[in-house]
């Protein structure tokens, strides 16, 4: 080769090395090629290798169907339920199979998308029985811990145009937790029973007060708890700015006092009364964070400091659970990405997701599975309507609709046409189309050809 040829390459090489370091310094996505594999042989390989499931009704599905899942989760400790939307009714039941077959394995802890506050009152219904812990959940539109003196609630919380449409949301998500207290409902001798969780802000705040006061009133005569308790009250007419400086010098008051606290309250209630405040100041920030409107790309800031409230709440959990105890994440699918730097959607780059936290804090213990659906109808909660989602060629979903109405495919196969998901593909997000690696995300997938919106489907 001549000098001038070498020159040549070196500088090519050279600019090569630099346009790399530019993208990843700079954070762009550069996806993997992969060899092609054709539509009609992933198609096949579906076929083959699925889980086909002749019911959906939680309670009648033949849990052996799910037994070659079994080698899979060997070794596993927290199970990642993902879905493609909030608002379908078939994802109650996909849950519900999925947790009840996990329950038989030993999960006891399920933790949803759903703020601290609300998730400490649906545990107290599944423990408990008593319906009023569900009627006192402000995401179901509970206003008895609400400021006086601004209208917190986000939608659909608002007054609302068609009541009846909420009203059908609210008692399936009801529902749903009725079939989970039937499980501790039939626990046999010496079983521990079904907890739960919400690992999210609080999209609703005000119920970490009444929570934190539940924590301290028994203590009320003492010095400390006293005056810990005058720091939480409300003060009438400051904003939600003044709201969460307040808070944070409770946070400073808890800090300072840390030692005197767990003697006073013990070591695990002192966490959880941090926690709580924490909790509310979080939700807080974002109701600041969130008054730029509901335009995604202007809201993606507050969304990534969401995501690390997630974050800590997990990292308390797991900090505080013995490591034998197994945990379920109930959320949306972008939620529970274990990679989430393969996935773009509506525009814009997945921030980092509590799928990929925890997928990082306990590698090769998480065992990801999300739902997924080809077509059907969804509700619309911001017009409080129905909208239908047709199939689409540019989405993996229509190429699953071929292989079977209702099935669970497990993606990590060592045959070569599961590599289909390897290059990016689209799927479904809110009726809409993501991007990414699915086989990088999700572990499994739980497939359903139609779906019905929440508050449509047949429940018993």
């Amino acid at each position: 080769m001549t000098q001038q040829r070498k020159t040549f390459v070196s500088g090519q090489s050279f600019a090569l090395f630099l346009i790399a370091t530019f993208l990843i310094v700079n954070g762009a996505r550069v996806l993997p090629a992969v060899e092609e594999v054709s539509q009609e042989a992933w198609v096949a390989w579906i076929k083959k290798t699925a889980i086909q499931l002749q019911t959906l009704d939680w309670r009648t599905v033949n849990l052996k169907d799910l037994r070659s899942l079994d080698d899979k989760l060997e070794g596993k400790r927290v199970i990642y339920l993902g879905e493609p939307d909030h608002y379908i009714h078939e994802k109650y039941n996909y849950r519900l199979i999925l947790i009840r077959y996990l329950f038989e394995k030993g999960w006891r802890y399920v933790g949803m998308e759903m703020g601290r506050s609300d998730g400490r009152r649906a545990d107290r219904f599944l423990e408990t029985g008593d319906h009023r812990w569900l009627e006192q959940m402000a995401v179901y539109g509970y206003l008895g811990d609400r400021r006086k003196n601004r209208d917190e609630r986000n939608r659909p919380g608002k007054a609302q145009k068609n009541p009846g449409f909420v009203k059908a949301i609210v008692t399936e998500e009801k529902w749903f937790f009725q079939q989970l207290r039937s499980i501790n409902e039939n626990l046999a001798p010496g079983q521990s029973r079904l907890c739960w969780f919400g690992y999210d802000a609080d999209m609703y705040p005000g119920g970490g007060y009444r929570d934190a006061r539940e924590l301290l009133d028994k203590h009320s005569k003492t010095q400390l708890a006293q005056k810990i308790l005058n720091s939480l009250a409300l003060v009438e007419n400051e904003t939600v700015e003044e709201e969460v400086e307040r808070l944070k010098g409770v946070l400073a008051l808890i800090a300072k006092n840390k030692g005197d606290l767990q003697q006073l309250l013990g070591k695990n209630r002192t966490d959880e009364l941090k926690g709580i405040v924490h909790c509310l100041l979080d939700s807080k920030k974002f109701l600041i964070a969130r008054k730029v409107g509901y335009d995604l790309k202007l809201m993606a800031p507050a969304y990534r400091e969401r995501e690390k409230t997630m974050f800590r709440q997990i990292d308390e959990l797991l900090d505080r659970l013995p490591s034998e105890e197994k945990i379920i994440l109930l959320g949306h699918n972008l939620h529970l990405s274990k990679n989430y730097k393969s996935i773009r959607f509506s525009g814009i780059n997945m921030w980092p997701s509590i799928g990929s936290h925890v997928n990082q804090k306990l590698p090769g213990k998480v065992y990801s599975i999300w739902m997924l659906y080809d077509h059907g109808r969804s509700a619309d909660v911001s017009k409080q309507s129905i909208k239908y989602i047709h199939s689409h060629p540019g989405r993996i979903e229509s190429l699953m609709a071929r292989a079977g109405h209702a099935f669970i495919l497990p993606l990590n196969s060592p045959d070569p046409r599961a590599t289909y998901l390897d290059n990016e593909r689209g799927f479904v997000v809110n009726g809409d189309t993501g991007f990414g690696l699915l086989r990088k995300n999700a572990d499994a997938i739980f497939f359903i050809s139609e779906v019905t919106a929440t508050g449509e489907g047949d429940r018993e």
